[in-house]
């Protein structure tokens, strides 16, 4: 707590007042974190375009900005487990969402496997995310990824 209160400059007691722990901070950043990243899917989901260039945009955005606030982040060792051990629902609601939105624009676009490209597109981003060295790499690889699943 000591190290998040030197880092917000703000005193203990004052993070104190705010949270009871380090997991509360955490869980509190997991959600906003969470909730920004839905906003910018939702966002670049929507845009004019084709259909796989909205999809790869809203993915290419989306894991990109996850990409950069573990990357940037002195704590991202400790937000990576607290994002997996607090935010395991609100992670799955997340992917659940995207998931839905992606398979909604699928079919809007004459796709009758709309759901399973989603899920493939969903797996196939979160492994291209663990092994990205660079930002705009990944932001390129998924862009790829979706307009060549997406090529009919």
């Amino acid at each position: 707590m000591e190290a998040i209160a030197r880092e917000a400059g703000v005193s203990k007691p004052t993070l104190y007042g705010r949270f009871p722990d380090k997991e509360a901070v955490f869980r509190d950043v997991s959600r906003r974190v969470h909730m920004r990243l839905r906003e910018e899917f939702a966002a670049k989901i929507e845009r004019e375009g084709s259909v796989e260039d909205r999809i790869g945009n809203a993915l290419a955005a989306t894991y990109r900005a996850i990409y950069m606030v573990l990357r940037q982040s002195v704590h991202a060792s400790e937000l990576i487990e607290a994002n997996q051990a607090l935010a395991k629902a609100e992670k799955a609601e997340l992917f659940d969402w995207m998931r839905d939105e992606i398979a909604r624009i699928l079919e809007d676009g004459g796709y009758e496997d709309a759901r399973h490209r989603a899920d493939i597109l969903l797996a196939a981003a979160d492994g291209l995310k663990m092994h990205a060295v660079e930002g705009e790499a990944l932001s390129s690889d998924i862009r790829l990824l979706a307009n060549r699943l997406l090529a009919r």
